[in-house]
């Protein structure tokens, strides 16, 4: 048997502290989530193929995303930031950047 099933994957991206986790947490209560940042990621499993992606909001994981984003089967992507710090606004559009063409985008 093949691993031919494929992650259809809701990214939830933005600079560190902005509240993804706190986020991912009222809307799938049913995760366990994880309030520590991650290293570059962190999926929580919602069904068989569907999982909620949590991305590291350091910068210099910006780059390392960049080479990589493309080959995940994205779904939708949440781009979270906080309207009290400016510097997570200027950040925004590094992350939207990231996003694959075609990819639903919610701010």
């Amino acid at each position: 048997m093949g691993l031919s099933l494929k992650r259809e994957i809701i990214v939830f991206m933005g600079a560190k502290d902005v509240g993804k986790t706190t986020l991912i947490n009222a809307l799938f209560p049913s995760i366990a989530v994880d309030f520590k940042e991650p290293r570059f990621f962190r999926d929580y499993k919602l069904e068989e193929a569907r999982y909620v992606r949590e991305v590291c909001g350091s910068e210099d994981v910006l780059e390392i995303l960049a080479y990589s984003i493309s080959t995940w089967s994205i779904f939708a992507v949440m781009l979270v930031f906080d309207v009290t710090r400016k510097s997570t606004l200027y950040s925004l559009e590094k992350w939207h950047m990231l996003v694959p063409g075609g990819v639903k985008v919610f701010l």
